[in-house]
Parts: structure tokens; sequence; C-alpha cells
């Protein structure tokens, strides 16, 4: 709704997802910064639950990063439909991520597609 709003009080679509995706960066940080201070104790060194990114995988790392930057076009893509568009479509049409996602877990991943999934899947593609 907010980036209707800013598309029909002046912004192109790729300043819109510009802006939007700075608010999202700025705020990022200010979400996941921890609640309380670390204690003295354990100031610099990982939770175990935590590895560092050096001794990620690379695949999962290369993964993460292609994930991020597939969501910048996306995001583009929905600024542009989104000015040309009318807003519900535009939101309806992306919210359905969820069932491709579904399909492509089961698919590439071997996921179990549960009961409950498939109802999930169901109501979205319903809504």
């Amino acid at each position: 709704f907010l980036a209707k709003v800013a598309t029909v009080r002046g912004l192109t679509a790729s300043q819109e997802a510009l802006v939007n995706k700075l608010g999202f960066f700025v705020g990022m940080p200010l979400i996941m910064a921890p609640s309380s201070p670390p204690s003295s104790s354990t100031a610099g060194v990982p939770s175990p639950s935590s590895p560092s990114l050096i001794s990620a995988p690379k695949d999962a790392l290369l993964a993460s990063f292609l994930s991020g930057f597939a969501a910048a076009f996306a995001s583009l893509f929905q600024s542009r439909a989104r000015v040309s568009g009318d807003a519900s479509a535009v939101s309806a049409l992306c919210a359905s991520y969820p069932p491709i996602t579904l399909l492509l877990c089961a698919v590439f991943l071997k996921e179990k597609v549960t009961r409950n999934k498939l109802l999930g899947m169901l109501f979205t593609v319903i809504g």
C-alpha cells in the first residue's frame, strides 16, 4: 500500500524500489540488533548456535546471495507493475509465491508436502 502511495505521489517505479530497499537496509540492522549488550565473558565470541559466515558452506552463501539478488529484481518488477496496474491485482499476484515455493521445495529439495501445507496453498490460491 505504501509503495503505491509513493508512486501515486510522484516517484517512478525505479525510484520507489530504490527507496524501499534503502528503508529495508536501514531498518534491518535496527531490527536485528541485540536487545541487550553482550556480557563481558562472551564479548566477541560467536555463540555455538550461530557459526560465522566465514565457516559457512559456500553453496549456502551463494544461494542466500542469489535469493537477495532475485528479491531486488522482484521488488523492482513489483513496483513497476503497481505503477501501471491495479495495486490489489498486483498484490494478489505477488502473494502467489508461497504455493510456488512449496512446489519447488517438493520437487528439488524433496520436502514432504503435508495436508496442512496443501491446505495453506489452497487458501492462498483461493484468497
